[in-house]
């Protein structure tokens, strides 16, 4: 009995320590994501400003181009980091299920 306690109270610890890793690497993906979201904003300046200076150039198509192929990519970017996100989330409440079933056998156990 008190080795099943032991070995239910490892494994708690082991997937606490996951849950915690879990937060660190959220904290992590959220620190990115609002590193781009400055880097994005400041890139938006620059490209109104250059396409306010070439709007009746002959690049404006180019450029035009250019900048809805980066929309394109800033979309796809933030659609990956939100999957993450809700992945790490979705992991996160799985080890919590975990963790209550194991709290469960061990006061069971006592």
């Amino acid at each position: 009995m008190a080795d099943t306690w032991e070995l239910l109270d490892q494994k708690e610890r082991a997937l606490l320590k996951k849950i915690d890793d879990l937060a660190d690497r959220q904290y992590q993906a959220e620190q990115l994501f609002s590193d781009f979201e400055a880097y994005d904003e400041a890139t938006y300046d620059s490209e109104n400003n250059l396409w306010e200076a070439a709007y009746h150039s002959r690049y404006s198509n180019q450029l035009e181009n250019l900048n809805e192929g980066r929309r394109c990519h800033k979309e796809r970017l933030v659609d990956d980091f939100l999957r993450y996100r809700d992945d790490l989330k979705r992991e996160e409440s799985h080890l919590e299920r975990k963790i209550e079933v194991i709290r469960t056998q061990k006061h069971k156990e006592k």
